[in-house]
C-alpha cells in the first residue's frame, strides 16, 4: 500500500447515507474532472432520456462486468466491500456504498472494484459507453477516467488501476439479458496502468481545486440569472402569442394580470428631415405605428 497517509475505508448502511456522505468531501471524478478540463464539476441534467438510460445501464450491469473481469482475469471473488487489507492475492471485492477517503476526510475515492493481481492492490474503474472501444472514447473524456482511477488508486493505497471497458448497446432496453451479457463479454478490455499520483500531486491538486471554488458560487448564480432571464423572455413571447389568439383575455397569477394592449406612437424620420433642413412642417415626415404589447401589472382589487 502506497499511501504515506493511511487512508480510512467507510462502509456506509444504505445508498442515501452514502450519497449524504459524498456531499461533505470532494470525490476523485469531480478531482479528475478539474484536472483535466479545469471546470468544476456540475450536476447532471435531468429529464435526458439518452442520458438516464446509460445511467441506469452502469447501475444495472457493472456488477455483472465485475463477474466478466474476475472470469477474465482468473480472479475469485471475494464477499462486497471487502478492503485490500483483508483480500487474499487473486481475490475481486466490487464495493458499492462505500469509499476510502483521505487528507483529512476531505477528498474520497468510491471504487468500483478492488482487486489483488500478482501481489499488488489493483483499482478496477468499470467504464461503460456507445464507443466500441476505450481507444473510440473522446480523447478528453478518455484522460479524466484516466486521471480518476489513478487518483482513486493512490486515495485507497493501490499501485496500479485497470480500465475495465465495455460497449454498451444503444438498444439495450429492448434487447434480451442473454444478448447484453454477450455484448458485454465479447467488447470487454482489461487496460493495465501504472499509478503515478502521489500525496504532494494531490494536495496541490486539491488545493487549486479549493481556491478555484472561490469564484465558481458567483459564477453559477450569475449563470442562473442569465437562465432565468432566457426562461422568462421565451415565456413573455409564448404568452403574447398565445393571448393574441383570444383578444381581448386577461390571465392573472400571484396578484398580477396580463393582457394584450395596443399602443400608438408617432416616429419622425430624422434621417429625411436633416437631409431636408429648413423644414417647418413635420407632418411630412411622420408615421404613425401600431403595435401589440404583453402588459403585466398588478391586479386592481
Amino acid at each position: 500500500m502506497k499511501t504515506s497517509e493511511q487512508a480510512e475505508f467507510i462502509v456506509f448502511d444504505s445508498h442515501e447515507e452514502w450519497m449524504r456522505a459524498r456531499e461533505d468531501n470532494i470525490g476523485a471524478s469531480t478531482l479528475a474532472q478539474f484536472a483535466i478540463t479545469g471546470e468544476h464539476a456540475k450536476p447532471l441534467p435531468t429529464g435526458i432520456p439518452a442520458l438516464e438510460s446509460a445511467l441506469r445501464f452502469g447501475s444495472d450491469w457493472e456488477p455483472f462486468i465485475a463477474q466478466l473481469v474476475a472470469l477474465k482475469l482468473g480472479l475469485s471473488i471475494a464477499p462486497k466491500n471487502t478492503p485490500f487489507d483483508r483480500l487474499d492475492d487473486g481475490q475481486i471485492s466490487w464495493h458499492d456504498d462505500s469509499f476510502y477517503t483521505m487528507l483529512d476526510g476531505k477528498v474520497h475515492a468510491s471504487l468500483d472494484v478492488a482487486a489483488i493481481i500478482d501481489g499488488v492492490p489493483t483499482v478496477i474503474e468499470i467504464k461503460t459507453s456507445s464507443a466500441t472501444r476505450f481507444a473510440f472514447v473522446g480523447g478528453e473524456l478518455r484522460q479524466r477516467y484516466l486521471m480518476q482511477a489513478d487518483i482513486e488508486a493512490f486515495i485507497s493505497g493501490a499501485e496500479q488501476y485497470i480500465i475495465a471497458f465495455a460497449h454498451r448497446p444503444t438498444d439495450w432496453e429492448n434487447m434480451f439479458p442473454e444478448d447484453i451479457s454477450k455484448t458485454l463479454s465479447d467488447s470487454l478490455e482489461t487496460l493495465r496502468y501504472d499509478s503515478h499520483m502521489d500525496e504532494a500531486q494531490l494536495k496541490a491538486l486539491y488545493d487549486d481545486y479549493e481556491k478555484d471554488a472561490s469564484g465558481v458560487e458567483y459564477s453559477e448564480l450569475l449563470d442562473n440569472i442569465l437562465d432565468w432571464e432566457a426562461k422568462a423572455k421565451d415565456g413573455r413571447k409564448r404568452l403574447q402569442e398565445m393571448l393574441a389568439q383570444k383578444p381581448g383575455m386577461i390571465v392573472g397569477a400571484q396578484g398580477k394580470i396580463a393582457q394584450l394592449k395596443e399602443s400608438k406612437r408617432v416616429l419622425t424620420d430624422w434621417k429625411k428631415l436633416v437631409e431636408d433642413y429648413h423644414v417647418e412642417d413635420l407632418t411630412p415626415y411622420r408615421t404613425e405605428k401600431t403595435s401589440q404589447s404583453l402588459s403585466i401589472t398588478k391586479e386592481k382589487k
